[in-house]
């Protein structure tokens, strides 16, 4: 399966960063003096990779208690959005779960990585922004959904910002990665004054951009979508995948990474090589002209009435 050996290297670093993750999490508990830290088992990581947690240590949200943070209440997971979890805790919302199912079939290696790190789904409506994910609630992904989204956004969106928090995970040091400054300008480096990113935003891009390519590529591969979901499916490929293209030659450069680093960003052209040689023609007749930064499905259907069709196998 495409995909496979960055998916395989990434679950080995996972467990190692989410260990680490976990210890300083217990050290900043054990020397909190609240009342709740002599009850814990120090045993058991599970309990200290609460995102709520990392969100009291990170942000210090007003009226918050520590046994409150372990216990997952948090201002930044408010009571009127929708709340999913992977977990038992909290009732999923069913097109969140069907992503998770449908991943958990087309690229299960991928979804094992996913379900490890992401302790929260939290659906949310805004006038403006976007989807993201943050270090100050690892463990959590924020997705915002278009108002006519089903699991095809939600299978690329959980790639993409799940993707953020695995790689959180898997750099937590950077110097295994990184032969330079990870926190340099990209423009810089790439001679794109208008790039605002540094190297490890555009890490994060790239690596993110490898897992949406990877969960769409094995949806459509698979037959998982029909009609009116597989056009969205190829449009949402293929805008990945200029972004991909985008990307990779400033990550490719001699010095910018370790060999650890470089043998990942190797692992992600080979991810967009696989893919072009199967569904090239496919991904190159897309018109991405009318495009914002994020990609708009309703904006597509104007420039793209029809798709050649994904070939399987």
């Amino acid at each position: 399966m495409i995909g496979t050996d960055l998916v395989r290297a990434a679950a080995g670093s996972l467990v190692d960063g989410q260990k680490s993750l976990a210890a300083e999490m217990k050290r900043l508990v054990a020397a909190s003096g609240h009342p709740v830290a002599a009850t814990l088992d120090y045993a058991v990581d599970a309990t200290f990779l609460e995102p709520s947690l990392f969100a009291y240590f990170m942000d210090r949200p007003d009226g918050v208690e520590l046994d409150e943070a372990l216990a997952g209440r948090s201002p930044c997971f408010p009571s009127d959005v929708n709340v999913g979890a992977v977990g038992p805790r909290v009732v999923s919302t069913s097109t969140v779960d069907t992503a998770f199912q449908v991943l958990a079939r087309v690229t299960p290696l991928l979804h094992e990585c996913l379900t490890a790190v992401i302790r929260r789904v939290i659906v949310f409506a805004s006038e403006e922004g976007d989807s993201f994910a943050s270090p100050s609630a690892h463990g959590a992904v924020f997705l915002r959904p278009p108002p006519d989204a089903d699991e095809v956004f939600f299978i690329e969106d959980l790639a993409h910002q799940g993707g953020h928090v695995m790689l959180t995970a898997i750099t937590v040091d950077r110097d295994a990665y990184f032969a330079m400054d990870s926190e340099r300008s990209l423009a810089d480096l790439a001679g794109e004054p208008d790039d605002g990113r540094t190297v490890y935003v555009a890490f994060h891009g790239l690596f993110t951009e490898s897992l949406i390519c990877i969960a769409l590529h094995a949806c459509l591969e698979a037959g998982a979508f029909g009609g009116r979901q597989r056009h969205e499916a190829i449009g949402r490929l293929s805008f990945a995948m200029r972004r991909m293209q985008l990307d990779l030659p400033a990550l490719q450069q001699d010095g910018v990474m370790t060999a650890r680093g470089a043998a990942m960003v190797r692992s992600m052209g080979d991810v967009f090589d696989a893919i072009f040689a199967r569904v090239g023609r496919q991904i190159t007749a897309c018109d991405l002209s009318n495009q914002p930064y994020t990609f708009s499905y309703e904006r597509f259907v104007e420039q793209n009435a029809v798709v050649p069709a994904i070939v399987r196998g």
